[in-house]
């Protein structure tokens, strides 16, 4: 009887754990939907979805079904900073229309995994975060 207890206990903390584990993993990475209402034209998404294989859909508008434009991301390099975050080095290849686009993008994930904030360049990995960088990007996670 008192085997059967701490087994019971014992499935019950590894269960626990298990859950907390899953819970803090879904606010960290790239993987979920990011928007940003401020972005609303066809050459900036407000609505990302970023798959867990990088897979990765734009929408023109938040509340959009029917997506604008989608691609991959292969991540080459990451790294946390000292306050946390959690950068990527990745490379974009998207698929617009007939068209097919590859940029190079620095990525920071904030701290708790709520801010996704990225800069591109179309020849070589980007060496900072700038936001005065026209091609600078900032997303909060849905």
């Amino acid at each position: 009887m008192k085997t059967n207890k701490m087994l019971i206990i014992f499935t019950a903390l590894v269960f626990a754990l298990v859950l907390s584990t899953a819970d803090a993993s879904e606010n960290t990475g790239m993987r979920g939907t990011w928007v940003n209402a401020k972005y609303s034209s066809s050459t900036i998404a407000p609505k990302l979805i970023i798959m867990e294989d990088g897979t990765t859909e734009a929408y023109s508008q938040l509340s959009a079904t029917q997506r604008l434009w989608y691609g991959s991301y292969a991540v080459v390099d990451t790294w946390t900073d000292s306050e946390q975050n959690v950068w990527y080095k990745a490379k974009f290849t998207s698929i617009e229309g007939s068209r097919t686009l590859v940029d190079y993008e620095l990525i920071r994930i904030s701290e708790y995994g709520a801010v996704f904030e990225c800069v591109l360049d179309y020849k070589d990995y980007p060496s900072e975060l700038n936001p005065a960088n026209l091609t600078y990007r900032r997303y909060a996670r849905q």
